[in-house]
């Protein structure tokens, strides 16, 4: 898995702006628009689906990202998974996050199989001029791409204050087994403290 690893990151390190440039996608509107739009500002991309729990903890990094960009850089979350998620379904993802940065969906794997997208959530960094400068698979904290962009692309951005409690946090919440444990004992704990002991069953004891 590492060979494969260094190797596709060598491989994708070769992509020009040419090639960034003649890429589309379809965005919540069912218009084509080509990365060439974003140039003169660098880009992030985020290879997502609505349906992976780790690409929904990676939409709180995104947002800290946001919100220290100050306009000079540009997000696009492109769903990766076009054969299953319809734009309504991106739409309602992007507006339960309440994201304000671009989304789409990679509706014709232009993206996919030019960058070799084999795993959720994966980043894409590119310069202004649409080269990549640096690829990250799996969850990502913002603090690592805001550190990438201020040393390879000298951006002048504050680094986030990150818990390393609140990231343990996320993972437990969305993760199905937790929830369900969870709930579990909430209820346990609720009728423990709220029904009445006379109508709880006694058991009798051994003689």
């Amino acid at each position: 898995m590492i060979g494969f690893i260094i190797i596709t990151s060598l491989i994708i390190t070769g992509i020009t702006s040419a090639q960034f440039s003649s890429i589309t996608y379809k965005n919540l509107n069912n218009k084509d628009v080509r990365l060439s739009e974003f140039l003169g500002e660098p880009l992030i991309v985020d290879a997502f689906a609505t349906w992976c729990e780790p690409c929904k903890i990676e939409m709180g990094h995104l947002e800290e990202i946001y919100k220290i960009s100050n306009n000079e850089l540009n997000i696009l979350s492109l769903s990766v998974s076009a054969a299953s998620e319809s734009i309504e379904e991106v739409e309602d993802f992007q507006n339960e996050y309440n994201a304000r940065w671009h989304f789409g969906i990679d509706h014709n794997k232009e993206f996919t199989e030019e960058f070799q997208v084999s795993f959720i959530p994966s980043m894409y960094l590119f310069d202004s001029n649409g080269v990549l400068v640096k690829s990250w698979t799996g969850i990502t904290e913002a603090n690592v791409i805001i550190d990438e962009l201020k040393s390879s692309l000298s951006l002048e951005l504050e680094n986030v204050e990150y818990n390393a409690l609140d990231g343990i946090s996320e993972q437990l919440s969305s993760n199905k087994l937790f929830q369900l444990t969870s709930s579990f004992l909430i209820v346990t704990v609720a009728y423990v403290i709220f029904v009445p002991t006379s109508t709880k069953k006694v058991l009798p004891e051994k003689v």
